[in-house]
């Protein structure tokens, strides 16, 4: 409501995209389609696989003019925040608080499934809980997502807003003795335990005695479970 003029802060690399990135651009656009003006602030990883931490520091501390003069000269009325855990959640928190002195509306989209491994860290919680109370609204991937946040500000429920992915998966209409074969399925991402990627194992398994080789599953990427996925797959006969 009100809304004229936007500072987004969120992934707009150059190149190569992922889910935030399709997640940020998409919006934007549609945003735009609706006479809304976006100033947007890049603060994508560069690399995974090479993130150290002197060098997200870095690139955060390089982000304070870009953010500051689109304060000074544009003067948006609100603030799309988009964050990860972590390290990530607690830069864009120090900015949502900054922004909040200005009297610009806030909306924090967190984007990680992993900021509940990040309340292991014993100061994590406090953080989190500050953040929520501060931002106006809170964009939440599903009702999983929504109910999480609220242990943290259960004062006003209507802030939390459930916006579930960009991506919408259609509903299954085949079964896979039904599917056309061979069934070919592609996996590309970064190779960690958090994906899920082991569970492509025993699905693979019931897969092979379902529909026998007709079936292949190809996995891009790299990462620090690559020796161990190609190891069992091995193992298991699967390659």
């Amino acid at each position: 409501e009100g809304m004229t003029k936007l500072l987004f802060i969120g992934s707009f690399p150059q190149q190569s995209q992922g889910g935030t990135s399709t997640a940020s651009i998409s919006l934007k656009k549609a945003l735009e389609e609706i006479g809304i003006t976006v100033f947007t602030i890049d603060s994508t990883i560069r690399d995974i696989a090479n993130n150290r931490l002197a060098d997200r520091i870095k690139r955060a501390w390089n982000r304070r003019s870009e953010i500051r003069n689109i304060l000074r000269i544009n003067k948006p009325s609100h603030a799309l925040i988009f964050c990860g855990h972590g390290l990530s959640f607690i830069e864009k928190s120090w900015w949502l608080i900054q922004i909040k002195k200005r009297n610009i509306k806030t909306i924090l989209a967190p984007r990680s499934g992993l900021m509940v491994k990040s309340l292991e860290l014993p100061f994590f919680k406090n953080i989190l809980k500050g953040t929520i109370k501060k931002a106006d609204y809170i964009l939440c991937q599903g009702k999983y997502w929504k109910t999480f946040y609220l242990d943290y500000d259960s004062s006003n429920e209507q802030k939390f807003i459930e916006f579930p992915n960009w991506i919408e998966i259609p509903q299954r209409t085949t079964t896979l003795k039904k599917a056309k074969l061979p069934l070919s399925i592609a996996v590309v991402g970064w190779l960690n335990s958090d994906k899920g990627l082991l569970d492509l194992i025993p699905i693979s398994l019931n897969l092979k005695q379902e529909i026998g080789s007709n079936f292949e599953i190809i996995i891009y990427g790299k990462g620090p479970i690559k020796n161990l996925l190609e190891q069992t797959i091995k193992e298991k006969d699967l390659d």
